[in-house]
């Protein structure tokens, strides 16, 4: 699935993303972020940091440690070519 941009406001990088549980955990901070700025909780830049940030973090708990339930669940065009699982660490 496609990452969700709710409002023009707070832009998003769209990226295709393995729909679970972080996935949605984004899109309920987006609205949350979206309702804190127009109740002029925070600001814009507040707000977009704090999506930059859940991604950015979500990242590094992928691909540094390994994390499958709380790293980034972007997929991208490349997930077709896995015909293979195998564990991490191997990897390492």
């Amino acid at each position: 699935m496609a990452s969700l941009q709710f409002d023009k406001r707070q832009p998003v990088i769209p990226v295709r993303a393995l729909k679970k549980e972080r996935t949605v955990e984004f899109g309920k901070l987006q609205i949350e972020l979206l309702y804190k700025s127009d109740q002029y909780m925070i600001d814009r830049e507040e707000a977009q940091f704090a999506v930059e940030h859940f991604w950015i973090g979500a990242l590094k708990n992928a691909v540094l440690d390994g994390d499958v339930i709380q790293g980034s669940p972007i997929a991208d065009q490349s997930v077709g070519l896995v015909d293979e699982i195998q564990p991490l660490k191997n990897y390492r």
